[in-house]
């Protein structure tokens, strides 16, 4: 009896280290497997067109200078979240104090910049219908100040080394570029200050971002029709380019109202974010849109491993005064304590549109 249950034991003994050693080896598997995920996955956080209407400016002044820390309070909590937050700054920058203006020519304070790094983003795309409104001097100027902040940029240069921008991100390596489909008549004398939207020259960009060997493509597009909710004909077909030509993600903007978006496992595209800080009220152009993505890449291929879009809305008033503010509507309730009814009521039409034009991304 003895001998049976010391051979019983002895056989128990070797079944459980034959267990713990493929257990082992499968429970290193799967935490190789879990860390590389780890670092081999971003959250992106984009949004639309940054406008510096002169009321925005005006009710920003701060003593001798000004502030727009406020306009974001509400909202950096969603943006610094990512690991890259990209927003279209479609003003240029100016050092003059007695040369900012509005609507047609943007020219704005150089401490918008300083503040929009403080509220969470990484990278601004330059390339829109307001790149040249102050001339070379607006796209230097612009970009320096930039780059004094120590953020990121692409689609308007200082010089011919326009080369697309690549960061390093975890283990993965991001590629932006950025194309406006014209600036509102106005041209360099140097093309390559500005990056146009030219099938040959996407192609050549996308073409850099494969031979450097990124991970990830990024393209921001702005164009379209504005104030139209769909995409036009023009849109439609770029799009089609460069999710041919290999592109992963899709930024639209321009027309300053949301449009539609479309995704699948290994792509997202949204035709136009909407306005995320503009002076502008009716037809939705107060209705923005943050898109918060989750990418992961695995086995050599990209992979959307989730969506979220978050609705925005651009407050004007405190108390009566101008008091501009980005509220995300996720919370209504949070925000409905010093609205009237009447802003309660625009707020709920902006929510119903925003649910019926994303019901299928969320």
């Amino acid at each position: 009896m003895r001998k049976i249950y010391l051979v019983f034991i002895l056989l128990m003994l070797f079944l459980s280290n034959a267990y713990a050693d493929e257990t082992y080896d499968d429970v290193l598997k799967e935490h190789k497997i879990d860390i590389d995920r780890k670092y081999n996955t971003i959250r992106l956080i984009a949004v639309g067109d940054i406008m510096m209407h002169m009321p925005i400016v005006n009710a920003s002044k701060n003593g001798l200078g000004y502030d727009f820390t406020d306009i974001f309070e509400q909202v950096g909590s969603l943006i610094k979240v990512g690991d890259i937050a990209i927003a279209n700054l479609e003003t240029t920058i100016t050092e003059s104090r007695d040369e900012y203006s509005g609507y047609p020519r943007f020219k704005s304070p150089v401490e918008l910049i300083g503040n929009l790094k403080g509220a969470g983003f990484d990278v601004l795309t330059t390339a829109n219908n307001h790149s040249y409104d102050n001339g070379d001097y607006g796209i230097d100027t612009t970009i320096k100040v930039i780059e004094e902040n120590k953020l990121h940029h692409t689609g308007t240069f200082s010089d011919s080394k326009n080369h697309p921008l690549i960061m390093d991100v975890k283990k993965l390596k991001v590629g932006i570029v950025s194309y406006t489909y014209g600036t509102n008549g106005l041209r360099a004398d140097n093309d390559y200050m500005i990056n146009y939207i030219d099938k040959d020259r996407i192609r050549e960009d996308y073409e850099k971002l494969i031979e450097t060997e990124t991970d990830i493509q990024i393209v921001s597009l702005h164009w379209g029709t504005e104030y139209q909710s769909k995409p036009d004909n023009f849109q439609i077909e770029i799009e089609s380019f460069v999710h041919d030509l290999g592109f992963d993600i899709v930024l639209g903007s321009h027309p300053h109202v949301i449009q539609e978006a479309r995704q699948d496992n290994d792509y997202f595209s949204i035709f136009s974010m909407g306005n995320f800080i503009s002076n502008q009220r009716d037809g939705y152009k107060d209705l923005g849109v943050i898109v918060d993505l989750v990418i992961e890449k695995y086995s050599d291929e990209i992979i959307i491993r989730s969506v979220k879009l978050i609705p925005t809305w651009v407050n004007k008033y405190d108390n009566g005064a101008l008091a501009y503010k980005i509220l995300p509507l996720t919370q209504n309730e949070g925000i409905n304590f010093y609205l009237d009814q009447n802003e309660k009521e625009h707020i709920n039409l902006l929510i119903r549109r925003f649910t019926n034009m994303y019901s299928e991304a969320n």
